[in-house]
């Protein structure tokens, strides 16, 4: 490593460049960037549900499989995207962002995945302690962080309730299905 390295900075050397900072820190960061992508890659493989889709799932063959007319499918880039969307918009409106919760991200995902499933939004229930809930839905060809949060800047009710002070943690689920993305958020309230 160390010829290859002393290689490269006389090769920088001559085409004008003092010295091969450049490349002595980028040699030492590969190391660590290569321990970042694989840890990335895991996380989007748990994330994603990675399962092989090769694997038996038991089936036996004895019943017919159970057909959805709809399967929904989980956005995790979206719903990632739309937490630090509204992140930012609280820090622009002077609120303090809301921290991460699994528990809250996983009821909104089920909740977005049966919104997807049903074809429409689904009626809010009242939740336990204070948990704020907001849907939404568009057309998964102009579905974007952005739009979400322009859909609900739209309604006054629903911008006060995205931005409001109490908001301590949320959980942000995303899901498709037949053309429409829905968007559901869950806030912890102090």
């Amino acid at each position: 490593m160390r010829k290859l390295n002393t290689d490269i900075n006389a090769v920088i050397r001559q085409f004008g460049a003092a010295n091969g900072n450049f490349v002595d820190s980028l040699s030492r960061a590969l190391p660590i960037m290569s321990v970042l992508l694989t840890l990335i890659l895991t996380i989007a493989t748990v994330v994603t549900g990675g399962d092989d889709p090769d694997q038996s799932d038991g089936d036996t063959g004895d019943e017919p499989p159970v057909v959805s007319p709809v399967t929904p499918v989980e956005n995790a880039q979206l719903r990632t995207d739309l937490q630090l969307a509204i992140n930012l918009q609280r820090s622009l409106k002077g609120q303090l962002n809301a921290g991460f919760n699994a528990d809250l991200r996983t009821s909104a995902q089920a909740k977005a995945m049966e919104n997807a499933t049903a074809g429409s939004l689904s009626p809010q229930s009242p939740g336990e302690g204070k948990i704020l809930l907001l849907q939404a839905r568009q057309d998964t060809a102009v579905a974007t962080a952005d739009n979400f949060i322009n859909l609900w800047a739209g309604d006054e009710a629903n911008y006060n309730a995205l931005m409001h002070e109490d908001n301590d943690t949320m959980g942000v689920g995303v899901a498709e299905a037949g053309g429409v993305t829905y968007a559901v958020v869950q806030f912890t309230q102090q």
